[in-house]
């Protein structure tokens, strides 16, 4: 994905969660983060409108509730909040 935005001189906003559970038990570095991000746009990747878009229609899907993202995250704050969101 970075090398197809590279060719056409374009920029993208990318939002990575990563859920550490007990299971976690050996760091490996931010490489892994990067694999999971290229493998992640191998195939056919889901696009939204906007941002905002994207995360509502992958909200249920997240590890942690949009108030805990909202609040951890510069990038999800931007968003707008709703009631049902808390």
């Amino acid at each position: 994905m970075l090398e197809h935005l590279q060719e056409r001189g374009r920029q993208a906003k990318c939002l990575v969660l990563r859920e550490v559970t007990d299971d976690y038990w050996a760091p490996v570095g931010v490489w892994q983060v990067r694999e999971g991000v290229r493998n992640a746009f191998e195939g056919e990747p889901g696009v939204g409108q906007t941002f905002a878009e994207t995360v509502s229609a992958v909200a249920d899907q997240l590890p942690v509730p949009m108030g805990a993202l909202r609040r951890k995250s510069n990038l999800v704050a931007g968003l707008q909040s709703t009631l049902s969101d808390f």
